[in-house]
């Protein structure tokens, strides 16, 4: 168990928290922690990671480190009630990475001030949750929540996102993206009626099939920014009850 500290590194692989191979049944809470180096994760799980909570962290990683990094097989781990800033150019706010499944990310509040996505899930990651999340992101391509190269059977519910600059989503399903659920968000797309933009509400590219988006409040603002936008073998999804703006 892991808690009340107050962690500072500026090393460049200076984590603030790092549990290393066949950790389980640990609990990181109530600690504060600031990184600067340039990979500098603030809390980092690594090569099988099962049955851990981390949870009531305030978390600042000013390099291009994770707030929250959990990889190379982690399951049934809990991440909730973070306050997590990011400010490095790809620094993600929680990565779950390489085999990543029955994993909960709940109740955070996420800023990233780079081009860092707020939630980011990939390679192979299945049946995790993602729900009643608070994000912003400011970057660039910072898409709020990223699916990305075979993700399957996971729920992003009832989060709360604002996506900033005109070129981010606020949430993206990609490169085998399937039988995923994505419903009850309440997602912005900031910009105004005279700006252009690569981001949309929803979006769902290369690869994206049988999935279900349903009961989400979407607005965006940019002239070429949609509510809900599909492109390159995208097929069998279905969409219902959106309320786009």
């Amino acid at each position: 168990t892991v808690f009340n500290n107050t962690i500072t590194t500026e090393g460049s692989n200076g984590y603030g928290v790092y549990l290393l191979q066949e950790t389980y049944n640990n609990s990181v809470y109530s600690n504060n922690i600031t990184t600067s180096g340039a990979t500098a994760n603030g809390v980092y799980l690594f090569t099988t990671a099962y049955n851990n909570s981390i949870y009531s962290n305030s978390i600042t990683t000013k390099g291009s480190g994770s707030g929250v990094y959990l990889s190379s097989t982690a399951y049934n781990n809990n991440v909730y009630s973070n306050n997590i800033t990011t400010g490095g150019a790809t620094a993600n706010g929680v990565y779950l990475f390489t085999t990543a499944y029955n994993n909960n990310v709940y109740s955070n509040r996420i800023t990233t001030n780079g081009s860092g996505f707020g939630v980011r899930l990939g390679s192979t990651a299945y049946n995790n949750n993602v729900y009643s999340n608070n994000i912003t992101t400011k970057g660039s391509g910072a898409d709020a929540i990223f699916l990305t190269t075979t993700v399957y059977n996971n729920s992003v519910y009832s989060n709360t996102i604002l996506a900033a600059h005109t070129n981010a989503n606020g949430l993206m399903l990609t490169s085998t993206a399937f039988n995923n659920k994505v419903y009850n968000n309440n997602i912005t797309r900031l910009g105004t009626t005279t700006t252009t933009g690569t981001g949309h509400g929803i979006s769902l590219t290369s690869t994206a099939y049988n999935n279900s988006v349903y009961s989400n409040i979407i607005t965006t603002y940019n002239t070429t920014s949609y509510g809900i936008f599909l492109n390159n073998d995208v097929y069998n999804n279905t969409f219902y009850d959106n309320n786009i703006t």
